[in-house]
């Protein structure tokens, strides 16, 4: 089957389907530009002409299904926060590590330390060792002279808080 034919013919189709997983119509056209313009090049353009319209439908499908989920795991790399110094909470200083904008360096840490200077230096702490450094719960309850229960009871707490004060500063935390 020949590539223009299938993208004059199927195009809008394929733009409907990657608007049903991802609803801004910018990054749809992208993901329908790099499918097309990745299918243009050698071997593909010679592989493609050799599909019956079934088989073709099927592996630009596939390709756009890659790219979706391409998408979501760069998004999820964007708003994935590497903290590199929790000392430096109580400092006020934050490293956030992102891939992109500068922007968004500065949003993210802000809201961070927002988050962080609204909990006391033993939540800190806490945080720290349960999920920067993630050390077994057993040993921080030997660490903190208590109980496995009563050290989750004051994890489960201190995540309760730090969902409070995000909702607290306006962030839907379910992105509802």
């Amino acid at each position: 089957m020949r590539l223009e034919k299938f993208y004059k013919e199927r195009g809008q189709e394929l733009a409907g389907y990657i608007y049903r997983h991802i609803s801004d119509k910018s990054i749809v056209e992208d993901i329908v530009q790099d499918v097309f313009v990745s299918l243009c090049r050698e071997p593909y353009v010679s592989m493609f002409e050799e599909m019956t319209e079934v088989e073709a439908s099927r592996y630009v499908y596939r390709c756009i299904e890659n790219r979706i989920v391409d998408y979501y795991r760069k998004e999820e790399r964007k708003s994935t926060v590497l903290i590199d110094d929790m000392d430096s909470l109580s400092k006020g200083e934050l490293q956030v590590n992102f891939e992109d904008s500068s922007i968004d360096k500065i949003i993210v840490s802000d809201f961070i330390r927002a988050v962080f200077q609204r909990l006391s230096e033993d939540e800190i702490a806490l945080f720290k060792a349960a999920y920067y450094e993630q050390l077994p719960r057993r040993d921080l309850a030997k660490q903190y002279g208590t109980t496995e229960v009563n050290l989750n009871m004051r994890i489960y707490r201190m995540k309760k808080k730090v969902n409070q004060i995000i909702k607290d500063l306006g962030v839907d935390i379910y992105g509802n």
